[in-house]
């Protein structure tokens, strides 16, 4: 295990470690891969603006742009300024995972 995952899994609890270690495979149950496995028609997400994937979800998707602005909020707040448009970035920070976890788990997407 990579010392990137093996802070992952040592600083967040099971179900956010998870949540981020889906999210940088792109394995996670979001469209983009339930289609993939033929679990869903289509990978389209529901507002209509791409496949639904964390990335879309993370950075581009409009249904939790009220969510995401807090996201960023909160990163600015807790580590400053860095590149929020750069999504291996903002999964693979460290002191950003927590935050980054709760908005996914905050979307109710992955139930």
């Amino acid at each position: 295990m990579g010392q990137k995952s093996a802070c992952i899994s040592l600083c967040l609890s099971k179900p956010r470690s998870s949540i981020m270690i889906q999210m940088r495979s792109m394995r996670i149950a979001l469209r983009h891969f339930l289609y993939k496995i033929n679990e869903v028609e289509t990978d389209k997400c529901p507002c209509g603006e791409g496949s639904q994937t964390s990335r879309h979800v993370l950075l581009q998707c409009q249904t939790y742009g009220a969510l995401r602005k807090r996201l960023f909020d909160q990163l600015h707040r807790a580590i400053g300024p860095f590149e929020l448009s750069n999504y291996d970035s903002i999964v693979s920070n460290p002191l950003a995972t927590r935050y980054v976890a709760k908005f996914m788990h905050q979307t109710g997407l992955l139930v």
